[in-house]
């Protein structure tokens, strides 16, 4: 969004100035930014109006950047950093224990190859979201020893909910952060072989974690609003809470009847832009998440004892943020699916993670490898 120059720093900061034609239905936007690109003179004809309905925290980045830079170095900028993120992330993970290795290469390849990150990645909307989503995670593993406890651990998660819905363009980056965020905290937890982590201590400390991130991103929301009555009054609450009440409104099948489906399926045919606009790309990649998930699962019912289905289901749970999202604002999903897509490395991603764990982590029982087994029983002093 292209904003004006405004004198009252803190009333931009909650509702920017915005050119707008028709206020009924806000869709003319791109025609009006183009107007005004090749004619300067042509503001006369908009009006002036404080865009009140949401707030634009990328835009303090945006401006920080094309201070500096041209428009192109600062999209070339925010991409390299998103990637430079992902290998940050591999990089947190260390080799030391060689399942949360197995899980951060898995969310590392996935965010990186399907998330749309060539064209996202270099939006000043975007863009500055992304990075702040992979590099919240990757600092959490980084310093995952003195985040471990939960007196630090808590403030942080608080911190990183609070950062990313500052930078939320409603797009579902606060879903994906706190999706990412709770199987990384239960894995870490959980391979703290020194510490004699049980699944219920993980699962403590995962949740911990994620109560905070949710009460400081409402926390965050709430402020806004705040202010926005503060400079603005009421009818600055009133414009975003009508625009939030439409957004959360059911979505009507044909039939006039609410569906549920119908915001899932508007996902679901937005696949291509995550495969590169080859629609057997999307297929392809459903269907490899379907399969790593149901062997996922068929490995942790055959694995004795219930450590392995605890694992999964952490990891079940942090994909479940995509369709909670979906369901909590239906008619936004289907308005702007082919942004709402990306909500779908959630499920992706950790699919394929869930299945890396499985795969590499220790989880009791009798090891898969016969000569450790024969070791093991030949070493059993009784």
């Amino acid at each position: 969004m292209i904003t004006n120059r405004d004198r009252y720093i803190w009333m931009n900061a909650v509702a920017p100035l915005v050119y707008v034609d028709k206020m009924d239905t806000w869709r003319d936007q791109c025609v009006t930014l183009h107007r005004l690109v090749e004619d300067g003179d042509a503001t006369s004809r908009y009006r002036l109006h404080r865009y009140a309905r949401y707030w634009h925290g990328y835009n303090p980045v945006a401006a920080a950047l094309l201070q500096r830079l041209s428009l192109a170095d600062a999209r070339r900028g925010l991409k390299l950093a998103v990637y430079s993120g992902f290998a940050a992330l591999l990089i947190a993970a260390g080799t030391s224990h060689r399942g949360v290795l197995a899980v951060a290469t898995a969310i590392a390849a996935g965010g990186a190859s399907v998330w749309a990150v060539p064209y996202f990645g270099q939006s000043l909307n975007d863009g500055p979201g992304d990075t702040l989503v992979v590099l919240g995670i990757g600092s959490f593993l980084f310093w995952r020893k003195r985040l471990f406890a939960l007196a630090t651990f808590v403030p942080f998660c608080a911190a990183y909910g609070a950062a990313v819905t500052y930078v939320e363009m409603f797009t579902g980056v606060t879903a994906t952060a706190a999706g990412l965020l709770f199987p990384i905290a239960y894995v870490v937890a959980a391979s703290r072989q020194d510490q004699g982590a049980s699944a219920r201590q993980a699962w403590v400390f995962a949740g911990a974690g994620l109560a905070a991130f949710a009460l400081s991103s409402a926390f965050t929301v709430a402020v806004k609003l705040v202010l926005s009555v503060a400079f603005l009054g009421q009818e600055a609450a009133a414009a975003f809470m009508d625009r939030l009440r439409d957004y959360m409104s059911a979505r009507l099948a044909p039939s006039g009847r609410p569906s549920i489906v119908a915001p899932f399926a508007a996902l679901l045919r937005q696949g291509p832009v995550l495969t590169w606009g080859s629609e057997s790309g999307a297929l392809l990649l459903y269907a490899g998440a379907a399969l790593a998930w149901l062997t996922a699962g068929c490995l942790a019912l055959r694995r004795p004892g219930a450590r392995p289905l605890s694992d999964l289901l952490a990891f079940a749970v942090g994909a479940s943020a995509m369709p909670l999202w979906v369901l909590l604002f239906p008619t936004h999903t289907v308005v702007h699916s082919w942004l709402n897509v990306r909500l779908l490395i959630l499920p992706v991603s950790l699919g394929f993670a869930a299945l890396a764990w499985q795969l590499t982590a220790p989880h009791g029982g009798v090891p898969r490898e016969p000569w450790v087994a024969a070791r093991m029983r030949f070493d059993d002093p009784r």
